[in-house]
């Protein structure tokens, strides 16, 4: 059921969810937002690096931005 879960919320495998009130997910959703307006629908850590992972999504599709873990500076936007 977990596996389920993140599945259908946009989470990687190697993602894990992150409670959007901590200061680092607040800030990570604050710089994707300067990146892709929408509404956020996910904030996540990759597993292997530490990297923020934040899907925003539009009317026109979901994106995947994914931030530096110690900077937030952009490093890949994906749209699905």
């Amino acid at each position: 059921m977990l596996l389920l879960a993140l599945v259908l919320s946009g989470c990687g495998e190697d993602d894990v969810p992150v409670d959007r009130d901590t200061p680092g997910a607040r800030r990570a959703v604050a710089e994707a937002l300067m990146v892709v307006s929408g509404r956020v629908v996910e904030v996540a850590r990759d597993r292997d690096n530490g990297k923020w992972e934040v899907i925003v999504e539009q009317a026109s599709g979901r994106y995947e931005i994914e931030l530096d873990p110690g900077t937030f500076e952009l490093l890949r936007l994906d749209y699905d």
